[in-house]
């Protein structure tokens, strides 16, 4: 069979134009640590580097007199070169490879993921488990659910078993839809029973910050004489509501970069934190918030809204207003700022106390 095999190279940094090529992937890892979550541009350029490195690596390899030893797997973190400022990395057995480093060069490692080795058979093979059953869900009268329905029973029946405790359970939001998602998240964060912070788990694997269902006692009452602003959940996102609200409360830049589920979830819930206390800062305010469909800004936003209500109650209260199909053919009955707008949109339950 093949294994992974590991060596190390000695590179004169004096040669091959090496000592600004190293100096340009420290360069780069510095410039990685300090990107925003899902910026891949200096990703891109520190993993080109390297490869250019390597790639000389080889080529030196190939000539008369190139020196070279083979060591260890390294698995921790770190570059694939070595020089004299983090010898300490090396593993045990690389002291050639240390006077490299003591006389000024550095060693690059090259991995061969395909060097002849010995056939390891498993001493804990197990047959490939069977299938799940399909999951159904039924009414009160045991008729099958489809369709939006039948993802809200799932969505509801998830975030129970998180409630509860049930090993492995956790709120899972990819593919609940606007409306299903943000009414039942407010159902279980207004449901009675001891608080719980549950894991919110993404269909890329990824996870977000903790929920906290059964928090507070939300009302379906709307406050009457408070400060009213109106928000689009994401700019550049659906044009036909910016006829309705005075601005947006995401940058549609800043949310929809690609990234794990997970970190654009965290990214919301960050923002919405500062700017609910910026908008309630000044007294109880109002929001009308027009949604759109990304679940990670849901779950951001109104994780941020519960624990605002847990510290702050009587200073927020947010209605979600959902997108709602016009008829073909059916006439416009109103006007907003002396504008027809082409799309309408219905009140869902507000998050108050």
């Amino acid at each position: 069979m093949s294994v992974e095999r590991s060596i190390l190279v000695r590179l004169p940094v004096d040669q091959l134009g090496i000592r600004t090529l190293v100096g340009d992937i420290r360069s780069a890892a510095a410039r990685v640590g300090k990107a925003l979550p899902g910026e891949r541009t200096d990703i891109i350029r520190y993993e080109g580097l390297s490869s250019r490195l390597e790639q000389a690596a080889r080529r030196h390899l190939a000539r008369a007199g190139a020196q070279y030893v083979e060591i260890d797997m390294i698995d921790a973190p770190g570059d694939s070169v070595f020089d004299r400022d983090d010898a300490d990395r090396l593993p045990a057995g690389a002291d050639a490879a240390r006077a490299w480093l003591t006389a000024g060069d550095v060693a690059v490692e090259l991995r061969d993921p395909f060097a002849s080795g010995q056939t390891v058979h498993s001493a804990f093979a197990a047959p490939a488990p069977e299938p799940e059953d399909p999951w159904e869900a039924f009414d009160d009268r045991g008729r099958p659910l489809f369709g939006t329905a039948a993802i809200a029973a799932r969505f509801r029946q998830q975030a129970q078993a998180a409630v509860d405790g049930e090993d492995g359970a956790a709120l899972s939001p990819s593919g609940v839809s606007n409306r299903v998602l943000t009414e039942g998240l407010r159902e279980f964060v207004a449901q009675a029973g001891t608080p719980a912070w549950v894991p919110v788990i993404y269909r890329d694997g990824s996870a977000g910050p903790a929920f906290p269902l059964r928090s507070v006692a939300l009302r379906d009452e709307i406050p009457v004489g408070w400060r009213t602003h109106r928000f689009a959940l994401l700019s550049i996102r659906h044009t036909e509501m910016d006829v309705e609200v005075d601005g947006a409360w995401f940058r549609n830049t800043d949310i929809s970069r690609p990234r794990p589920a997970g970190q654009t979830d965290e990214l919301a819930y960050k923002l919405s934190q500062t700017q609910l206390t910026k908008v309630c800062e000044s007294g109880p305010a109002l929001i009308y918030l027009y949604q759109t469909g990304l679940d990670t800004a849901i779950l951001g936003f109104y994780r941020a809204v519960t624990e605002h209500l847990m510290s702050r109650p009587d200073s927020l209260a947010v209605v979600p207003m959902f997108f709602r199909r016009r008829r073909e053919g059916a006439a416009v009955d109103r006007s907003v700022g002396g504008y027809e707008p082409q799309s309408t949109f219905v009140e869902g339950t507000p998050w108050t106390i």
